[in-house]
């Protein structure tokens, strides 16, 4: 059967009058793909839909900057994104971000970045207790632990330059979980 793949996505929003604000949306963008080892026709197992799931718990939420003076979100930081990843404990997950480079406002833009270390994982929901960080700019192949969760954080450097138009700026992550054995 070929990998199952899950994703989610996390809105990163910013609204700049004067301060810099990087919020969190409320909406919820998240959805399943179904697997593409299962056709429409052949009937598929009551728990194949469940073996893989990904839920967005809170977006990326920055606070204000001033203009003209870069921030960093730290993956710890409470306004960091978090995700939970549930799969069958034992197996083996590639986790990929697609990431944004920019905050976009109609035609305005504001660099938006991510370090080699701004995202970690741990199976457990504390991002200061045995995570490990790694680069979410490369794809991550993590075994599940006994408990079927891992939970990742994601943070960023935003630098609004002191002429930043007013506006909502606005951009999305996308996690992209597969399930490489069952």
């Amino acid at each position: 059967m070929k990998p199952m793949t899950a994703f989610s996505q996390l809105a990163v929003c910013m609204m700049c009058v004067g301060f810099f604000f990087i919020t969190a949306q409320n909406t919820s963008l998240a959805q399943q793909q179904i697997p593409t080892g299962i056709s429409a026709n052949a009937p598929a197992p009551q728990n194949i839909l469940s073996l893989l799931r990904i839920q967005r718990l809170t977006d990326l939420a920055c606070g204000v900057t001033i203009l003209g003076f870069p921030k960093e979100i730290r993956f710890s930081d409470a306004a960091a994104a978090r995700f939970r990843i549930m799969a069958p404990p034992a197996s083996e997950i590639l986790v990929a971000l697609a990431l944004p480079l920019r905050l976009l406002c109609d035609k305005a833009e504001t660099p938006l970045t991510f370090g080699a270390a701004s995202a970690a994982w741990s199976e457990r929901d504390s991002p200061s207790l045995g995570v490990t960080t790694f680069n979410p700019m490369l794809p991550q192949r993590l075994k599940v632990p006994a408990s079927g969760v891992i939970f990742i954080w994601i943070g960023c450097s935003v630098s609004p330059a002191k002429t930043l138009r007013s506006g909502r700026y606005t951009a999305l992550v996308q996690v992209e979980a597969t399930l490489m054995n069952r």
